[in-house]
Formats: structure tokens, C-alpha cells, sequence
């Protein structure tokens, strides 16, 4: 009996009733979970943009509002006694729509103000009467602690955009808007007005940078070519030490094969002597030459000596032969 459904129908059916007949039953925990998902991903289920959605979705269970509010120190807020008039400018420079208002102290919170609260008084140019007290909707409080899957949810069920955030003492933390929230599943949210003023890092024509002070250390490092982990300093320092300790055998050898064992000793002083002179100069030339020059002229500078050194034993010396 033909049920209507076509084997084309059957095949289109939503990716995530596909998702949940692949995974159902055989995670038990969060990393297994998004470990099925990154595999039905590499089976060609969904594409890898589905792929960071969902494993955003996970994550925002785990993240709390103080990891992606906007700190009280970069919040555009209103004062209660600002006349329109000193205020607008702010708002069109800013172009947000919505802007927490203050009270007499700057901690002190006491709404909401909607930019297209104002259009009515400036289509009729009676702002005389705006009185922002009256105007300015309830401010939502939230802990810093709060997660946001639960800020999520009660933004969505009390239709609200923003909320005020409060350390564990009563004061206030920041602001955190349904944009942020929203950021961390489906990631960077830009509209026309997302101007490159909103960069963390900004190099300029002379070759400064402009460095925001609440830049993350991991992309501060990645900008400017920083060591970020242990493991590359540790390959730095190798480089080096296989330079520093990689020509003590050979110099040996060469001392056996030139020197009789009675003047070894001897040779061995000055060769240790040469060791100490080289150390000395390479901490003044390098350490001059990174202050000036930067630390990646100074490995290749230092490195040149070396080489030259290396080409001058390899075309000048002649090696005994051996058996």
C-alpha cells in the first residue's frame, strides 16, 4: 500500500530528526554527545556551520553571565537628570536601542531607556516634557553568576533584550543584552553599524597599535606573534640549546685530531674559553639588538656567526681521514 511518501520525501526529512536516529541511546555525557556530533558531521549529516551551532547550544549551559557581559566600565548609560538634548548625541554616536539609566549614584540602576521612546517627542518637537523617570521601562537584575541558558529562557519568557548584572555585594557588575547570549550559539552578530572602531586592536600608520584594555590574552598573543603556550617556548628554547650543545662533540673530536694528548688540555681551556666570550657577546649584541630591533632579528642575527663559522670549519678545515 502506497502511504503517499515518496522515497524523496523519506530522504528529506529535517536534519535533526536524522541527528537524533544516529545518536540516540549512545552518548551518556556532554563530551560523548559532541563527540557523536562531530562524527555525524564527518559522515556528511550536516555542514560544520549546524555543527557549531549545536555544540554552542551545549555550551551556553556551562557559561555564566559574567563571561560575556559588557562590563560597567564600557556600558552607555543615561543619567536620570540629563536633558534629552545632552544625551542624543550618545545615543546616535552609539546607535544602540536600548540604554540603562542612573540614578543619583552610579551603581544605581532605575530603568530602561528605549530609543524609539524618544521618536514621539522629537517628531513633535515638545522634548520640554520628556521626563525620563516617566519614560524608562523596569530593569531586569540578574547575578553574575546566573547561567545562560537560564538567562536565555527567562529573557525569552519575560520578552526582555536586556537585564542589569549585580555582583555577589548588590552592586552593579554590567549589563548583558539576549545578543550576547545569542552570540555564544550562532557566533559574531554584526549589523551596519558594527564600524571597525569596535576592533580590540587597531594598528595605526606609524606602526603603533591601539590595544583595548579588556583584549583576551590569547588574542592579544595570536595579533602579535607572542609565544601562547609552554610548548612553544619550550620549541624556541630547543632551537637554541641544539646550537649551544650540538658543536661541543665535534669540537672534541677535532681537538683529538689536532692536538697531541699532552697539549689537549691546553686546547681544551682556550676552547672553553671561547665558550664564555661567545656567551658574553651574545647577551649584549642580542640583548641590543631585540631592544632596538625586536627578539626575531636578534634570533637571526645572533644565528649568523654560527653559520659563518660552520661554512668556514666545513671549506677551510680539512678533516683526517678515517681508517
Amino acid at each position: 500500500m502506497n502511504d503517499g511518501r515518496s522515497p524523496e520525501n523519506q530522504d528529506s526529512r529535517s536534519w535533526f530528526n536524522r541527528l537524533a536516529s544516529v545518536i540516540s541511546g549512545e552518548a551518556e555525557n556532554k563530551p560523548e554527545l559532541i563527540d557523536e556530533l562531530r562524527d555525524a558531521k564527518e559522515r556528511g549529516l550536516f555542514n560544520q556551520e549546524t555543527l557549531a551551532i549545536l555544540e554552542g547550544a551545549l555550551a551556553v549551559s556551562d557559561m555564566q553571565v559574567r563571561e560575556v557581559m559588557i562590563p560597567r566600565t564600557q556600558m552607555i548609560a543615561i543619567r536620570a537628570d540629563e536633558r534629552p538634548e545632552e544625551f542624543l548625541p550618545r545615543i546616535i554616536e552609539s546607535a544602540h536601542s536600548r540604554f540603562p539609566v542612573l540614578g543619583e549614584q552610579p551603581s544605581e540602576v532605575i530603568g530602561i531607556l528605549l530609543a524609539k521612546d524618544l521618536l514621539s517627542f522629537l517628531i513633535s518637537q515638545d522634548l520640554e516634557r520628556f521626563e525620563i523617570k516617566e519614560v524608562a521601562r523596569p530593569v531586569r537584575r540578574v547575578p553574575e553568576s546566573k547561567r545562560l541558558d537560564q538567562l536565555l529562557k527567562e529573557f525569552r519568557d519575560n520578552r526582555a533584550h536586556m537585564a542589569v548584572v549585580i555582583d555577589e555585594y548588590g552592586d552593579v557588575a554590567g549589563l548583558v543584552t539576549i545578543e550576547d547570549v545569542l552570540e555564544q550559539i550562532v557566533g559574531e552578530i554584526e549589523d551596519e553599524h558594527d564600524h571597525e572602531e569596535d576592533l580590540n586592536i587597531r594598528h595605526q600608520a606609524n606602526g603603533a597599535s591601539l590595544v583595548k584594555a579588556m583584549t583576551e590574552i590569547e588574542d592579544f598573543n595570536e595579533e602579535f606573534g607572542l609565544v601562547q603556550n609552554f610548548g612553544q617556548l619550550l620549541a624556541a628554547r630547543l632551537g637554541v640549546g641544539v646550537g649551544e650543545a650540538g658543536g661541543s662533540p665535534p669540537s672534541h673530536s677535532m681537538i683529538s685530531d689536532y692536538f697531541p694528548p699532552s697539549s689537549r688540555g691546553t686546547a681544551l681551556s682556550f676552547y672553553s674559553m671561547g665558550i664564555y666570550i661567545g656567551v658574553l657577546f651574545g647577551f649584549a649584541a642580542g640583548g641590543w639588538i631585540a631592544q632596538n630591533f625586536g627578539w626575531r632579528n636578534a634570533f637571526f642575527v645572533i644565528g649568523i656567526p654560527g653559520i659563518l663559522y660552520a661554512l668556514a670549519v666545513l671549506w677551510i678545515v680539512k678533516e683526517p681521514k678515517r681508517g
